[in-house]
């Protein structure tokens, strides 16, 4: 065998091996960003009835409804009428 083929073959086997290595190292140090569940609440005691409430959400987050839970225990639906939502805020006005 020639040695120009001998050194071809070394070289190609280290930078695979290089290769392997750097893919393997990499592989092991990434983290997984955590999701917060579909089905996540924010919740926030009133104290106050007649003035609107303000909460902050996650960035990310969608509002698909907004409940509140009247002091027997009982919760309620809060129509769209009643809150809004900017950004990451969504303003509450109490019905109950």
């Amino acid at each position: 065998m020639e040695p120009k083929m001998i050194m071809v073959v070394v070289v190609a086997l280290i930078m695979l091996a290089v290769g392997v290595f750097a893919f393997f190292s990499l592989w092991s140090n990434l983290e997984q960003i955590p999701e917060f569940g579909a089905s996540a609440q924010e919740c926030q005691t009133v104290t106050t009835p007649g003035v609107p409430q303000t909460v902050t959400l996650p960035r990310g987050a969608t509002v698909t409804s907004v409940r509140e839970r009247l002091n027997t225990g009982t919760w309620q639906t809060i129509d769209s009428g009643n809150y809004s939502h900017v950004g990451t805020t969504i303003t509450v006005n109490v019905t109950g």
